[in-house]
């Protein structure tokens, strides 16, 4: 072998329709030296037929079978096995440019880097390209600070997800992806991008990303947006931890931005019960990390959540305007 191994991991779940699309964008990579590792999370449908047919005419491709305990189950299987020095995820819906590979190994080689990214494509279920993000044309190496302000101030999707990356396989070393939970992505990124001494970004777009009926976003109920909540806690945590305030107070905004986006009509009795014990779990983490030299703006938003909860906003604006008129 010439060159580094780099394990492929594709969870599989009744993807029939696009699976070939998927796994012949893998066998046609340009830098060769691959493991493609497909784990049929329980599939129902003619999956597994067409994973057989592959996986007797490439020997790259390794095969598991689980039953169906969602996509952070499989991921974590997939790596759990892994032999390559890097990794990467694919989803089983979408499918990689021929380069894609070997241009984020070049990537990361060249920049020394423990993490490459690049940008990707939207497509619909038929494969048409509808849009897609660019990582900013001037990134090119990337800090953790410098992560997460690009995270936040461009929005960038190509920040959070776990496809359109390269990792060291020594990243996830101690890191899982949460079983049960939508928007596992978001549970470990601060550790992903802390355990990265050094990411490389590209601003081409090497991932065709399919946004399709009846995906696990497509599907998620009200009540599992709370996992998305419970995700930004806890890296409010770890920023708070850090001493990250900056980021800290982006990501309590962004908190509150979705707990009210959630509210609107809401008469599930469910929904109100687990909008307290999450509302509860972020007082907790507040209490826990308010020793910390917070500087007086956050901890005075910090202050009033607290006291007040979901009512925090309004309470806010009668607290500024008493400030305002001197009352």
């Amino acid at each position: 072998m010439n060159g580094d191994l780099i394990s492929i991991i594709v969870p599989v779940y009744n993807v029939e329709r696009y699976l070939e699309q998927c796994i012949n964008s893998i066998l046609c990579q340009t830098y060769p030296y691959l493991e493609i590792i497909l784990v049929n999370d329980g599939s129902t449908d003619h999956s597994e037929k067409i994973i057989e047919s592959f996986r007797q005419k490439d020997s790259r491709i390794r095969y598991i079978v689980q039953s169906n305990q969602g996509l952070s189950s499989a991921r974590n299987l997939g790596k759990s096995v892994a032999k390559g020095s890097y990794i990467a995820f694919v989803d089983a819906d979408d499918y990689i440019a021929d380069d894609y590979v070997e241009s984020l190994y070049h990537l990361l080689c060249r920049e020394n880097a423990d993490l490459a990214v690049c940008g990707y494509y939207e497509t619909t279920e038929e494969g048409e390209i509808t849009g897609g993000s660019n990582v900013p044309a001037h990134t090119v190496l990337l800090d953790e600070e410098s992560f997460w302000k690009l995270c936040h101030e461009d929005k960038g999707i190509y920040c959070i997800v776990a496809w359109n990356k390269l990792y060291k396989r020594s990243i996830f070393e101690s890191i899982e992806y949460p079983v049960g939970k939508i928007h596992e992505d978001e549970f470990v990124l601060h550790e992903i991008v802390s355990a990265a001494t050094v990411i490389a970004a590209m601003e081409k777009r090497k991932y065709y990303y399919r946004q399709r009926a009846g995906s696990i976003l497509e599907r998620e109920n009200i009540l599992q947006r709370f996992d998305l909540i419970e995700a930004f806690s806890i890296r409010l945590e770890y920023f708070l931890g850090r001493k990250q305030y900056i980021m800290a107070d982006f990501m309590f905004e962004k908190i509150l931005y979705y707990l009210y986006g959630m509210l609107g009509g809401q008469k599930d009795r469910r929904f109100y019960v687990k909008l307290d014990e999450v509302i509860a779990k972020i007082k907790g983490t507040i209490l826990h990390m308010w020793r910390g030299r917070i500087p007086f703006k956050l901890r005075q938003k910090l202050f009033i959540f607290w006291l007040t909860g979901i009512r925090y906003y309004r309470v806010r604006a009668i607290w500024r305007s008493r400030r305002r008129h001197g009352d």
